[in-house]
C-alpha cells in the first residue's frame, strides 16, 4: 500500500489495526523540525500496545489511517526504537488546517469515550 502522496513508501498492512481512537488520551499539533507533526498520547491500553509493537517490530513502520472526512492513510513512521512513553509523533501527510481539524476529531472523539465509558 502506498502511503505518502508526494513520495509514496509501500507498506504491507495487518488486516487488523493494534491501535484505534479508543486508544487515544489526546492529540495535538506540535511544533516539529522546523514545520510540525501530530502527538498522539495514548491511555493505559493504548501505551502497553505501542510499547509491545514497536519492541517487537523494530525496523518495520506503523501505519496509520485517517478516517476524518476522506479516508487515507497520512504517515507510516518507522520504528526504531521501543516507544514505551505512549506518546507516538509523527509528521502527517496533510496541510497544518487538515491536521488541526484531525487533532480536533480525535480530541472529540476520546471525549465522547470518556464520558460513556464513565456513565
Amino acid at each position: 500500500m502506498p502511503i505518502y502522496r508526494a513520495t509514496p513508501v509501500y507498506v504491507n498492512i495487518e488486516t487488523s489495526p493494534f491501535l484505534d481512537e479508543r486508544d487515544i488520551d489526546k492529540a495535538a499539533v506540535v511544533d516539529w523540525m522546523g514545520g510540525f507533526a501530530i502527538q498522539l498520547d495514548f491511555n493505559a491500553h493504548g501505551k502497553l500496545m505501542l510499547e509491545n509493537t514497536t519492541r517487537l517490530n523494530p525496523g518495520r513502520r506503523i501505519a496509520i489511517l485517517c478516517e476524518f472526512g476522506e479516508t487515507r492513510w497520512l504517515a507510516a513512521p518507522l520504528i526504531a526504537r521501543p516507544i514505551s512513553n505512549g506518546q507516538l509523533v509523527f509528521t502527517p501527510d496533510a496541510t497544518r488546517e487538515e491536521a488541526e481539524r484531525i487533532v480536533r476529531g480525535l480530541n472529540n472523539d476520546a471525549e465522547k469515550i470518556r464520558k460513556n465509558t464513565f456513565n
